[in-house]
């Protein structure tokens, strides 16, 4: 009997369970889904906040990429200036050195100038006072020997119309002398003049340099004696229309004049031998063959006292009425 009392027992409570089991299937399930709505907004709450994290990046990068592009700009801007100063500071500098180096430069350049003047005054004083010939001088000693023989040439060419005109050849021969004797004791006085001028008494260095600048005085006198009268004496004796023997003898006395003047400064002086001067059978044979030194100091000493009676300027040596009337 109880076997059987028991049994609808175990049936109610195995019914109850199969009710109970959905009942806790669905909460389950609600709890799941509870759980799966709360990671889903704890997605999308992650999400919303991966967005703006990702908006602050993106503007961060912005501001990023602004302050490196300012950076870069900064830097070209540094670089440029940098160089720019670095070249300007390198011109400067390059600048002063080679104003360094012209100053330098015009100063050697003024040095060497002057030392160049000093030597070229030295050796053009050593040439034209000394006892070596220069050989740019037109009244060195070989051209005035090549001078007198022209002279010489000048009077072959006239000889014989003198003498066609029944001249006395004594008288032309005085006249030819004193032309000679009076150039030559005009300059001598002259040359002694400057002499006196320029003597010192000490024998000093100075007294040297004063001695050499004398000379280059008497041979300054010398060279405005030969350009006073060269381009006349130069024109030769060829006759001319118009041109009567009295021209051509006038031209030769005043040629004999200029040439006397310009043998005297020679160093040393110079003068025709007149005295041994053998003309043979020819009474027209009035010029030595040369010009010697030995003669030219008793020239000028012998006929110092016409010397006064042969004032005559180098520009326009013509004759003077005395010597006309000698020759006449």
């Amino acid at each position: 009997m109880s076997v059987q009392k028991n049994r609808p027992t175990i049936s109610c409570s195995k019914d109850c369970n199969q009710a109970a089991a959905p009942q806790e299937l669905s909460m389950v399930v609600k709890h799941q889904e509870e759980q799966l709505n709360s990671v889903k907004e704890s997605l999308a709450e992650m999400e919303k906040k991966l967005r703006e994290a990702n908006m602050v990046i993106k503007l961060q990068e912005e501001q990023l990429n602004s302050v490196k592009e300012s950076l870069c700009e900064m830097e070209a801007f540094y670089n440029v200036s940098l160089k720019e100063a670095g070249l300007a500071a390198m011109k400067d500098f390059y600048k002063e050195k080679l104003q360094e180096e012209r100053s330098a430069r015009k100063e050697i350049e003024e040095e060497f100038k002057s030392f160049k003047d000093r030597v070229a005054g030295e050796v053009d004083l050593a040439l034209k006072t000394g006892n070596s010939e220069n050989m740019n001088n037109p009244v060195n000693e070989t051209r005035l020997k090549e001078m007198y023989k022209e002279l010489r040439k000048d009077w072959a060419r006239i000889k014989p119309y003198l003498q066609a005109d029944q001249n006395n050849p004594e008288e032309i021969k005085a006249s030819i002398q004193h032309r000679f004797q009076c150039g030559a004791g005009e300059i001598k006085q002259k040359k002694e003049l400057i002499q006196l001028a320029f003597t010192l008494n000490e024998d000093t260095q100075a007294s040297q340099k004063v001695h050499e600048y004398t000379k280059l005085t008497i041979h300054n006198l010398q060279l405005a004696v030969y350009y006073g009268f060269k381009d006349t004496a130069g024109q030769g004796f060829h006759r001319q229309e118009g041109q009567t023997h009295d021209d051509s003898k006038d031209k030769l006395l005043s040629k004999c004049h200029w040439l006397s003047g310009l043998l005297v400064p020679n160093n040393p002086p110079l003068q025709p031998d007149w005295k041994n001067h053998h003309p043979g059978q020819d009474a027209w044979n009035f010029f030595p063959q040369e010009i010697t030194a030995e003669c030219a100091t008793s020239l000028c000493q012998d006929h110092s006292e016409n010397v006064v009676e042969c004032s005559l300027t180098f520009q326009h040596p013509d004759l003077n009425q005395s010597e006309d009337n000698m020759m006449t």
